[in-house]
């Protein structure tokens, strides 16, 4: 049996792609409602969706579901050029990157967000 690189990378990245979509996303939108709950009103989760970071993270995701939908095709398609299925599969795998750098980032300033609400004020 031989080790397919395009195969397993392929594999590997939509499991990582899976999990921030299954496990991360829904952890983002809980901490910006327990906001809202904590702190009363809409007043402060419509400052967390209005900063550039949420903004950029929601970019990357949507980028990263349109590759991951992509991937599949495009990978049947370019067989027999081996070349630019490799170029394909970095993109994808510097887009699940900067997706979990994404991830990382929001996470980082919803829990600074909620933790620092009073000195916003």
């Amino acid at each position: 049996m031989t080790f397919d690189v395009i195969n397993y990378t392929y594999s590997g990245l939509i499991s990582i792609f899976s999990m921030i979509m299954g496990m991360a996303y829904p952890l983002v939108n809980t901490a910006i409602t327990e906001i809202d709950t904590k702190y009363g009103g809409n007043r402060m989760s419509e400052k967390v969706l209005s900063e550039s970071i949420y903004i950029r993270f929601r970019a990357i995701l949507a980028i990263s579901i349109v590759v991951s939908i992509l991937t599949p095709f495009v990978l049947y398609y370019l067989k027999g050029i081996s070349t630019w299925m490799y170029y394909w599969e970095s993109l994808q795998t510097l887009v699940v990157l900067l997706l979990v750098l994404a991830f990382m980032t929001i996470t980082d300033f919803t829990l600074h967000f909620s933790c620092c609400f009073t000195k916003l004020l």
